[in-house]
């Protein structure tokens, strides 16, 4: 969602998406994404589905090791 903006914290960003936050920790080696949960565990997996957009270029995996 677009429309939600980001906090900055340090190195982090962080915007506040209801049932879950997005994190960026900004490092630099590069940028972690992660998302936090904000309901309780229940079994099994959780499962987060997202579009990506980019205009990097992709590789195989082999090609970064």
């Amino acid at each position: 969602r677009e429309d939600v903006p980001f906090t900055r914290s340090g190195h982090d960003l962080t915007r506040d998406l209801g049932p879950l936050t997005e994190l960026y920790a900004l490092d630099p080696r590069g940028i972690e994404q992660s998302f936090v949960l904000a309901f309780p565990r229940a079994p099994g997996d959780a499962v987060v589905r997202l579009d990506v957009c980019t205009e990097l270029a992709s590789m195989p995996i082999a090609a970064i090791e």
